[in-house]
């Protein structure tokens, strides 16, 4: 009888959990491990190293190389599944029965495979992937990058056949959900965070936050965008604090005065960042999956700016003020009301009710219920 209660196949180490995806990840093993499972976490390694904290919560933790290379780019299996097939994973996994839990259509290179035939396999979908690699080619301005991911795109549009395989997909926004379950077997279950509450200050802050994974082109793109047509029209602090800012945007903040920049805060620093702001500015330019960080913000936050795309699939309406990029005017006066008032308890009880929502207890309790049903 094996003692794994669970595998967990992660497309990258979910530690330190400072962006989207990996959040959702290690939280969920967080909170399957103080339910009492017994998981075996898999992870490929891109770009992060090995992690004790991981230990706390597996009962085993196991690495693998993600095989990177133009070469997979000729596969018709999308670069980001093709690079994730280790022999020595599915060698690990055949060594019990125990269910399977793969995040992201990126970690379903096996999915399909007929060794796994009679296990319970449980594919958490992290995005409508094809949708968001679509996304990424219309906005960057490089023909050769437009190629890869539009190319990619078509690819894991193909691949997401293999879905029929999972004996569920556990879609991580509402807008998801409604796709998937046209297709495959689909349950709801919101991403998993950090906060399982609101701790939302009272009060006022004296500055404007905008944070992110500031590699990322998209992030990169609106925190210029946010300094070039706003904070050079308003006297109000903004900080930018994020991963690995590049000299550009370090130029801009310093042209404009009134901008800092934080490069790679810790994860206390980025908590006291999002709790002493007056204001958070969410936006995005994509409305693909459920940003983690939108969570993030409100559970620890004052108040919220953010556009539709950033809402979308949430279900949050009162704790936030929406507004469109293409509306800079609006969003000047919105940021200007949020300093002329304090986030009140009355604010706070509204934040509160529609945080239920995010629950944790509410994904492990859903989870937990999918592995005792078999």
């Amino acid at each position: 009888m094996s003692e794994i209660d669970l595998h967990i196949i992660s497309f990258n180490v979910p530690f330190p959990a400072n962006y989207g995806g990996v959040i959702d990840v290690f939280y969920k093993l967080k909170k399957l491990h103080e339910a009492g499972l017994k998981i075996h976490l898999h992870c490929y390694q891109y770009g992060r190293a090995e992690s004790l904290e991981l230990e706390k919560f597996a009962s085993k933790v196991s690495y693998y190389r993600r095989s990177c290379g133009f070469k997979h780019q000729l596969s018709l299996l999308p670069y980001i599944v093709r690079t994730r097939q280790s022999k020595e994973l599915m060698a690990n996994l055949l060594k019990d029965e125990a269910p399977v839990l793969f995040e992201g259509l990126h970690a379903c290179a096996f999915l399909s495979d007929h060794r796994l035939k009679n296990r319970l396999k449980i594919v958490r979908a992290h995005n409508v992937e094809h949708d968001y690699y679509f996304e990424l080619g219309k906005r960057t301005k490089s023909w050769a990058k437009k190629l890869y991911f539009w190319i990619e795109a078509w690819k894991l549009k193909r691949f997401e056949k293999t879905l029929k395989h999972a004996d569920k997909v556990l879609a991580i926004s509402e807008k998801d959900a409604a796709y998937f379950s046209g297709k495959y077997p689909t349950q709801l279950v919101m991403p998993f965070h950090a906060n399982n509450g609101v701790f939302s200050q009272l009060g006022k802050g004296d500055y404007v936050l905008y944070h992110g994974n500031l590699m990322v082109p998209e992030n990169h793109n609106i925190a210029l965008w946010i300094i070039k047509n706003i904070f050079a029209d308003i006297d109000v602090p903004l900080i930018l604090a994020g991963n690995n800012p590049n000299q550009t945007l370090y130029h801009a903040a310093k042209a404009a005065k009134n901008v800092t920049v934080i490069s790679n805060p810790s994860d206390e620093e980025m908590r006291q960042l999002i709790s002493n702001a007056q204001l958070n500015l969410l936006f995005t330019e994509q409305a693909t999956g459920l940003k983690l960080k939108l969570l993030y913000a409100l559970s620890q936050g004052r108040f919220c700016i953010c556009n539709s795309f950033m809402l979308s699939g949430s279900g949050i309406e009162k704790s936030v003020r929406k507004v469109e990029m293409d509306s800079v005017t609006e969003i000047i006066k919105e940021i200007d009301l949020c300093f002329k008032n304090s986030f009140s308890a009355e604010d706070l009880a509204i934040r509160r009710q529609e945080m239920q929502l995010f629950d944790n207890a509410k994904g492990v309790k859903m989870i937990v219920g999918l592995l005792d049903s078999r």
